[in-house]
């Protein structure tokens, strides 16, 4: 398996931070998944594979100690809790406190997980300002995986008053928007237990409903209503990650419920260039 090592070197008086000891006999294959990040790459964004390791290497200090004050529960805690400790390769240097997850297996989702580090005094508490703060954010895939087209996240599907009756792909992450003519009162009478509450804003003689699709992959029956007018749609949110590795995905009909996002055309035309899948139309 191979391991993700994500070297933070947070270091005022020291401007880079050297391999932990335990990393000096990597393999190349290790090699090449470990990337090293310096004091500028603050507040970054790093993809990790389902089933591989995240290890976050933090500068040590002889008077302070770094602790995880905010996570995902879905991402939890490394084991231990405050890390390791590893002393200094050289008299003068410092030494590096070790965060290790093991073997991750958080799903994949357009979303990422912020993860938030503090370094403070032993005795200070919460309640005072840390010495030293950092923040990473994981973002988890699934193996070998290759994330949807950028404009197919970041450009919102935009539905007027002909798209109704109609149904419509995205992929998870991308948003999706109504706009409608009518200034009026517009309540959603179905999917609102599926895939929330939209946002609603007047814009000039026109209502926008928008809502966001990240953590929600699955087929969606959107009714709108307002006084006596209706406005409805089908969506369907596929994922924005590869299904499991040499997954075979049965899209022969009747398609079950769970595979409907898996089976949607769009998504099974990108999953089929850029995914190990097989599909049975």
């Amino acid at each position: 398996m191979r391991s993700l090592l994500v070297a933070l070197c947070v270091s005022i008086m020291i401007p880079a931070c050297a391999v932990p000891p335990d990393d000096q006999s990597a393999t190349s294959e290790d090699a090449v998944s470990t990337r090293y990040v310096e004091i500028g790459d603050d507040k970054r964004t790093f993809e990790v594979e389902q089933g591989q390791d995240l290890v976050i290497t933090l500068p040590g200090d002889d008077v302070a100690a770094w602790t995880i004050v905010s996570t995902t529960k879905a991402m939890g805690v490394p084991a231990p809790r405050e890390g390791r400790f590893l002393p200094p390769r050289f008299l003068l240097g410092r030494g590096t406190q070790v965060f290790e997850w093991k073997d991750l297996r958080v799903a994949p989702s357009s979303r990422s997980h912020k993860i938030v580090f503090e370094s403070r005094r032993p005795g200070q508490t919460s309640a005072a300002p840390p010495l030293s703060r950092f923040e990473v954010k994981v973002k988890m895939k699934a193996p070998g995986a290759r994330e949807a087209p950028e404009d197919e996240l970041h450009r919102p599907l935009v539905l007027e008053a002909e798209g109704a009756d109609m149904s419509h792909e995205v992929f998870e992450g991308r948003d999706v928007v109504v706009r409608l003519p009518q200034r009026a009162s517009w309540r959603m009478t179905s999917g609102e237990s599926t895939l929330g509450r939209p946002r609603i804003v007047q814009d000039g003689g026109a209502s926008v409903l928008s809502w966001e699709t990240a953590y929600h992959v699955g087929s969606h029956t959107i009714v709108l209503t307002a006084g006596t007018q209706r406005f409805a749609f089908d969506l369907v949110v596929a994922p924005s990650y590869c299904p499991p590795l040499g997954t075979v995905v049965d899209c022969s009909a009747p398609v079950e419920d769970a595979h409907v996002p898996f089976c949607a055309p769009g998504y099974r035309a990108w999953a089929r260039t850029s995914c190990d899948a097989r599909f049975i139309d």
